[in-house]
C-alpha cells in the first residue's frame, strides 16, 4: 500500500525528527506526540508533492531526470490513482512492466496521469495532509517557532507552483486535468 510505504520511508522520518526536538525543548509529553503527529502529516505531504514534482518538475531544479520514480520502478500516488481509473490504465501498466523505459514512455505516462486527474487527486491528498499538519500546529500556543512552521507548510504550497508552470500556458499549472499535457517539444516539458 502507498502510504504504508511513504510512512516508512518519509512521514515517520519528519515524525521523529520533530519528537526528537520536541524531547530536546523538554516539552511536556502530550506534546511531544502532538508534534510527531505534525510531523507525520507533514512527511505525507511531502512526499506526495515530491511524487509530483518528479513527473513535471523541472530537471535543473530537481536534480535528476523527469519521471526518475517511474524509471526505478517506483509505484507513486500519481501512478496509483492513475491504475485505478484511467481507461487506459492497462497501457500504464504495460509501460510500468516493460524494461526500458524512454522519454516517449514517460511523456505517455504523464498524459495519461494528467488527462486522467490523477495529479489533481494526489495534489488534492496532499493539500488534506498538509491541512492536518496545520491544524495540529494551531492547536499550539502561538510562538515563534509555531510561526516558523505554519510558513514552511505554506511554501510546501506556493514553491511547487513555480516548478509546474508551463510558459506555453500562462498561469496553468501542466497537469491540471482541463487542460492538454504538453508534447516533449513543448517549452513546458523537460526532456532528458
Amino acid at each position: 500500500d502507498y502510504f504504508v510505504n511513504i510512512f516508512g520511508k518519509t512521514a515517520s522520518l519528519f515524525a521523529a525528527a520533530c519528537r526528537s526536538g520536541a524531547l530536546t525543548a523538554e516539552v511536556p509529553r502530550e506534546e511531544v506526540y502532538r508534534i510527531g503527529s505534525f510531523g507525520e502529516y507533514l512527511g505525507y505531504a511531502y512526499q506526495i508533492r515530491d511524487d509530483i514534482i518528479d513527473f513535471v518538475g523541472q530537471e535543473e531544479v530537481m536534480g535528476k531526470p523527469v519521471g526518475s520514480d517511474l524509471r526505478n520502478g517506483l509505484i507513486t500516488l500519481p501512478i496509483t490513482r492513475a491504475l485505478e481509473v484511467s481507461e487506459h490504465g492497462q497501457e500504464l501498466r504495460d509501460l510500468i512492466n516493460s524494461r526500458e523505459i524512454d522519454n516517449d514512455d514517460i511523456y505517455r505516462a504523464i498524459t495519461i496521469i494528467s488527462r486522467c486527474g490523477a495529479f489533481d487527486y494526489a495534489w488534492g491528498r496532499a493539500l488534506e495532509s498538509l491541512d492536518r499538519a496545520q491544524d495540529i500546529l494551531e492547536s499550539f500556543p502561538y510562538s515563534h517557532g509555531r510561526e516558523a512552521l505554519l510558513g514552511f507548510c505554506s511554501g510546501m504550497i506556493s514553491v511547487p507552483t513555480s516548478l509546474w508552470r508551463d510558459d506555453s500556458l500562462p498561469g496553468q499549472l501542466i497537469w491540471g486535468s482541463d487542460i492538454s499535457c504538453p508534447s516533449p517539444d513543448s517549452p513546458g516539458f523537460i526532456t532528458t
